[in-house]
């Protein structure tokens, strides 16, 4: 009897023990779960933080970097402002000194403003080049913007006498008009760009939207009209603007592409030693198509000094329109390219080269 008592007691204690100690394991269990995901927690946290530092540190160098890009935009537009102003000449060509292009160049520390460039992953690179801007027709010279002329005109037109503005019948509107009513319409200009149209096989109704547009444009400016009445219309920047007319596709303006330009008023002849030989047939019809094709494949090495140069083969006698032509350019382009660490830009800088010998940025525009 007492043995029975000692082995059920024995068994009794066993099972006490053997549940205590499972308590134990399951608790023990639990804290090592707990730990465990304490852990994890903590690391999600940290892995966080050092994202966010991450991602502050790139934007804090992305920052910095652009920065340091824009330095060297400037740069570059003061290289050209440099090349421009001492390469004064009477004779604009391919052998001018701003038409020597500046090929892909490493920058050292003092260009970048004392940046870190020697290392492989931030190099600064550049490479840029002048580019004639007055190589082709200016569609804003369509207008006349001389005050005196216009109001000259507008008073003999209102003296009773009538003007046709183009020696075929009509008046680029379609209708014959007097001259007070054209009285900004360059005449000169509105025959070549017609012309031009025709050596390109497109129709001349595009050169009346084009005139339609810009004399709008003029209208406003001489008006003082300001921008957000009912009429208003934007001036033309580039010729990409043109597709908002009516029949400039991406087609056209792309065969318009290397002809046309847009620049300012001011800027009414196009240089002959610079000009695709399409551009030249509509601004010189009396020069022959032949002696054109043939001075630009030597004007490279034999650029023209005068509109009137022997080497242009003229016919005898004949002169070229100096309102439509010239063998100087007061217009360029500065076109730059650069690589610095993860950017890269591309800056295109209109200047202007004034008469007294400075520079004047007319527009600039980086992407």
């Amino acid at each position: 009897m007492d043995m029975s008592l000692d082995i059920g007691r024995q068994e009794s204690m066993g099972s006490a023990r053997r549940s205590l100690n499972g308590r134990m394991h399951a608790q023990h269990g639990a804290a090592i779960v707990t730990a465990l995901l304490v852990v994890a927690l903590a690391s999600v946290i940290v892995t966080t933080l050092f994202y966010r530092e991450s991602v502050a540190i790139r934007s804090i160098e992305n920052r910095a970097t652009l920065s340091q890009t824009r330095w060297i935009e400037r740069a570059v537009i003061d290289w050209a402002k440099v090349i421009l102003k001492n390469s004064v000449s009477q004779v604009d060509w391919s052998g001018s000194i701003w038409a020597t292009p500046v090929a892909e160049t490493q920058l050292d520390e003092t260009v970048t403003g004392g940046a870190k460039v020697g290392d492989s992953s931030r190099q600064a690179l550049l490479a840029g080049r002048i580019r004639d801007a007055q190589s082709r027709f200016n569609i804003n010279a369509l207008v006349n913007d001389d005050t005196n002329q216009i109001n000259g005109a507008t008073q003999t037109g209102t003296n009773g006498n009538s003007g046709n503005i183009n020696g075929n019948g009509g008046n680029g509107t379609g209708s014959n008009g007097t001259s007070a009513e054209n009285a900004d319409i360059s005449v000169p200009h509105l025959q070549a760009l017609k012309r031009l149209m025709g050596i390109l096989s497109l129709p001349e109704s595009l050169a009346d939207r084009m005139l339609q547009y810009v004399r709008k444009v003029a209208r406003q400016r001489r008006s003082g009209q300001k921008a957000g009445s009912d009429d208003w219309v934007m001036p033309l920047q580039r010729l990409d603007d043109l597709r908002d007319l009516p029949g400039f596709s991406d087609e056209i303006i792309q065969k318009l592409t290397p002809h046309l330009t847009v620049l300012p008023v001011d800027a009414r002849t196009v240089n002959i030693n610079s000009a695709s030989p399409e551009v030249l047939e509509a601004v010189a019809p009396t020069w022959p198509a032949g002696s054109i094709r043939s001075f630009v494949a030597n004007r490279d090495v034999v650029p023209a000094k005068n509109i009137s140069d022997p080497s242009m083969g003229l016919v005898a006698n004949t002169q070229l329109d100096s309102t439509l032509v010239a063998v100087q350019s007061n217009y360029f382009i500065a076109d730059g390219i650069i690589h610095y660490d993860r950017v890269e830009s591309q800056t295109l800088t209109l200047l202007k080269r004034l008469n007294e010998g400075g520079v004047q940025v007319i527009w600039r525009h980086s992407n």
